[in-house]
């Protein structure tokens, strides 16, 4: 308790209301869904022509508001989430690259109308 002026205030005693529903809503893929990735640590987004990442890579992940995105376990032990395109998710398919380990590089963007663009990548399936 302090004395203020003569007067006792007290800490107001706090109870949260609802707390295991707020907890649940928290742990849902629909709260602030581009933050927070599934499965990996952080979601990688090529922004520089040449830049490869090299690693072990997962199976899809369903996301909220955004694409499809694949966990690739770097070498380092790093875990990070690749959201995809149409076009990269049919060069995993094609290639049968999940479980497999990868070398990804990006190439750059093409753009297809309207402003709109795709980014487009070189992938390896590394023996």
């Amino acid at each position: 308790m302090s004395k203020e002026n003569g007067l006792d205030k007290k800490t107001p005693q706090k109870k949260e209301i609802c707390p295991k529903t707020i907890d649940r809503i928290m742990r849902t893929r629909t709260f602030e869904p581009l933050l927070k990735p599934k499965i990996g640590c952080r979601f990688h987004y090529f922004k520089q022509r040449g830049e490869t990442l090299r690693g072990l890579l997962g199976f899809p992940v369903s996301n909220y508001k955004q694409g499809t995105s694949y966990p690739l376990t770097l070498e380092s032990g790093e875990v990070v989430e690749i959201v995809g395109n149409k076009l990269l998710h049919y060069q995993i398919r094609k290639g049968e690259l999940c479980g497999q380990r990868i070398e990804i590089v990006y190439q750059g963007r093409q753009y297809v109308f309207g402003g709109h663009y795709r980014k487009i990548f070189r992938i390896f399936k590394i023996a």
